[in-house]
C-alpha cells in the first residue's frame, strides 16, 4: 500500500488544525467525498483519529460521525454503492464490539485490522507520541480480519480462544425445543425440512419472531409460497403481539394502533425480499446480491429461503448433486464471511409409508434431492413432522455439541389464532451433564 508524503508541516499540528475546522454532519460518513478509488480505504473510529491517518499519508480514510436517535451505522445504508466496491478497508481502531458489528456488515473478507504498540489509544495518540511512521507501520503492517477456515495458530491466538467466551447461542421460544437444542447465533448454515403442510414455515416463522424480539435479530426473508410480503409480516406481528391481525368470531384482533405500533418494530427488524418482474427469475445469485445489502444496510443477522424450490436453478450442465454441494458452498461462505445465519427450508422428495396402513417416516436429509450434499454441508438441521395433532421437531444434525444433540425429539401444540406453538412433551431431552458452553468438547 502507497501513501503520500507529508513532509513540511509538523504532523500533529497539522491534525490538531484540521480537526479544529467545520464540525461534520452528525449522523454521515466523513470524509466518503474523498474517496475516489476503489483499492483500499482506511476506516477510523472518529474525526481525530482519520485525520491523524490523513496527515501520516492516507487521504483515503473515513470515519463514522455519530447522531442522535440515529443508528451509528445508519451512514453504510446511505453510501452503500460505493462502499460495495472498495475492495479492502483497513479499520485502523475502535471498540471490540465496533470492529466486529463493522467488518460483519462489510465482509470480513475484505477488511484488514490495524495493532497499534501497547499503551496507545488511538492513531492521534500514536502520531502525537511517535510520530507519523509509527502511523504508516501499524497500516502496512494491517492483518486480514480473521475468518473461519483460515487459521495461523500463535500462543496468543490459542491463549485468547481458551479464555474467550462460549461462542453465542439463541433461544426457541418454546420450552419444549429448549430443552433439546440452541440456535447458533455465528453465521451457520440451518437446513429445516419436512413432509409438505406439516409445519416447516410456520415453525421458522415463530423463530424469527422470536429471535426478533428477544435476541435483537435482524432478518431477510425471502418466502414466496407467503405470496405478498404483506402476509408474512402480518403473521410475524400476530406472533410477537399474540393476537390475531384481523377479527374473527370470538377472538381477540390487534387494534390500528397495535399494527401501526408493530410495524414500526417489524421495519427495523425485517427486509423481506420480492422477485416481482415477470421476466426476472430469483437466482442464488439475485439473493446473495440482496443478502449482502441487507447486511450492510440493515445489519441483517439471519438469511431465510423458503423454499429451496423456488429458486431459479441453473445447472449450467452440472448434475444435481454437483451444483447443490456448490450451491450450499457458497451459501456457507457467505454466512461465514458475514456472521449471518443462512436458513434453508428444503422439500424432501415424496415419501411412501414401508407398509401399506403406516404412517410417512420422519424425512431425513438424504430424503432432500442432492440429499448428502444436505447432510454433510449443514451445521443445523430440524425435521418438522406433524403426523397427528402434535408437532415433533426433530435435531437430525448439530455440528456442535453445544447446539444439541443428535436424535433429540421435543413435541409441540400450535395454537392457529396466534400461530404460536407451546410445549406438549419432551422426549431424550438435553440433561445437565451435556456439554454446553466453555469447556465443551467438539
Amino acid at each position: 500500500m502507497t501513501f503520500q508524503d507529508t513532509a513540511g508541516d509538523p504532523l500533529w499540528d497539522a491534525v490538531h488544525d484540521s480537526a479544529g475546522g467545520p464540525e461534520p454532519a452528525p449522523g454521515t460518513l466523513h470524509g466518503i467525498t474523498d474517496v475516489t478509488a476503489f483499492d483500499v480505504v482506511c476506516w477510523a473510529p472518529d474525526r481525530p483519529s482519520m485525520e491523524a491517518v490523513r496527515a501520516a499519508g492516507y487521504p483515503q480514510t473515513v470515519a463514522l460521525v455519530p447522531a442522535a436517535r440515529r443508528d451509528i451505522f445508519a451512514p453504510l445504508k446511505d453510501n452503500f454503492e460505493l462502499l460495495e466496491k472498495v475492495a479492502k478497508i483497513i479499520i485502523v481502531g475502535g471498540s471490540r464490539e465496533f470492529v466486529e458489528e463493522l467488518a460483519r456488515r462489510l465482509g470480513r473478507h475484505r477488511v484488514w485490522r490495524c495493532h497499534w504498540p501497547e499503551g496507545c489509544a488511538d492513531a492521534a495518540d500514536i502520531i502525537q507520541r511517535h510520530g507519523a511512521q509509527a502511523v504508516r507501520d501499524g497500516i502496512e503492517s494491517a492483518q486480514p480480519y480473521p475468518i473461519e477456515g483460515i487459521h495461523h495458530p500463535s500462543a496468543a491466538a490459542m491463549l485468547a480462544h481458551r479464555h474467550a467466551p462460549a461462542p453465542p447461542t439463541l433461544t426457541t421460544g418454546c420450552h419444549a425445543t429448549d430443552q433439546i437444542m440452541r440456535l447458533p447465533g455465528e453465521g451457520k448454515l440451518i437446513v429445516v425440512t419436512g413432509i409438505p403442510n406439516h409445519g416447516k414455515s410456520t415453525w421458522v416463522t415463530s423463530i424469527m419472531a422470536h429471535t426478533a424480539q428477544n435476541h435483537d435479530r435482524r432478518w431477510a426473508v425471502f418466502s414466496p409460497e407467503f405470496g405478498e410480503w404483506q402476509h408474512l409480516a402480518a403473521q410475524v406481528m400476530t406472533l410477537r403481539a399474540g393476537k390475531a391481525f384481523r377479527a374473527g368470531a370470538g377472538q381477540a384482533a390487534m387494534s390500528d394502533a397495535d399494527i401501526s405500533e408493530g410495524a414500526e418494530w417489524c421495519r427495523t427488524r425485517f427486509s423481506f425480499l420480492a422477485c416481482d418482474g415477470e421476466d426476472d427469475a430469483p437466482t442464488l445469485d439475485w439473493l446473495l446480491d440482496r443478502a449482502r445489502a441487507c447486511v450492510l444496510r440493515d445489519g441483517t443477522t439471519d438469511f431465510v429461503i423458503d423454499p429451496w424450490n423456488e429458486i431459479e436453478h441453473d445447472e449450467a450442465g452440472r448434475s444435481e448433486t454437483s451444483y447443490i454441494g456448490r450451491a450450499l458452498q457458497r451459501l456457507r461462505a457467505f454466512a461465514c464471511r458475514h456472521g449471518c445465519n443462512v436458513w434453508i427450508v428444503a422439500h424432501p422428495t415424496k415419501l411412501k409409508p414401508v407398509k401399506v396402513g403406516d404412517p410417512v417416516p420422519v424425512p431425513t436429509a438424504y430424503d432432500i434431492n442432492g440429499g448428502a450434499n444436505w447432510a454433510n454441508k449443514g451445521d443445523l438441521i430440524v425435521v418438522v413432522h406433524c403426523p397427528e395433532t402434535v408437532t415433533q421437531i426433530h435435531l437430525l444434525k448439530a455440528r456442535f455439541r453445544r447446539w444439541g444433540r443428535r436424535g433429540a425429539i421435543a413435541e409441540l401444540e400450535f395454537d392457529p389464532t396466534t400461530g404460536r406453538f407451546h410445549s406438549a412433551a419432551v422426549a431424550d431431552a438435553l440433561t445437565d451433564d451435556t456439554p454446553t458452553g466453555r469447556g465443551e468438547i467438539y
